[in-house]
């Protein structure tokens, strides 16, 4: 049984959702388009989760170059108040370089979104899983930290 339904994919990522968990996960940097696609999909689980929704945001690999069209859009989608209202983990599995300028990156986005809610960056799944997990304990929704990992886990996988 899945347990994650996975609304977009392709070569450069997949996101699905988990009742009130979004998760996306990235192969390379994302297109305009993918994030707006990840915005729409993201709305769309805050209504049918009005108590709030979080996201487990995993970076696996790729190559940090990200246009000025996606800058812009990504401080647009971070900073959208019914994207992840309980919080976001945004985890960045790259090593050396590269993963420190994606971590700039992402805090840099956070701090220009002015984002009214948590959101933190993290250099592994456990750490984030941990953070986020009690976050979206809302509304009966109850999940551990190995719930949203295993989750994560399927979306990387399943290709």
């Amino acid at each position: 049984m899945a347990l994650a339904e996975v609304l977009l994919s392709d070569a450069t990522c997949r996101i699905g959702t988990s009742r009130n968990l979004i998760v996306y996960t990235w192969r390379d940097p994302p297109t305009v388009t993918q994030l707006r696609e990840a915005s729409r999909i993201s709305r769309a689980l805050g209504r049918r989760y009005p108590a709030g929704t979080g996201l487990f945001n995993v970076i696996i690999e790729g190559t940090p170059r990200f246009s000025e069209e996606v800058r812009v859009e990504t401080a647009r989608l971070t900073a959208d108040p019914a994207v992840a209202s309980l919080g976001s983990a945004d985890v960045v599995l790259l090593t050396g370089f590269a993963g420190v300028a994606v971590r700039g990156f992402m805090n840099t986005a956070n701090l220009l979104a002015r984002v009214p809610r948590p959101r933190q960056v993290f250099g592994d799944m456990a750490s984030g899983a941990a953070w986020l997990a009690p976050k979206l304990a809302v509304a009966g929704e109850v999940w551990t930290p190995a719930q949203v990992m295993a989750v994560a886990e399927e979306m990387i996988g399943a290709r």
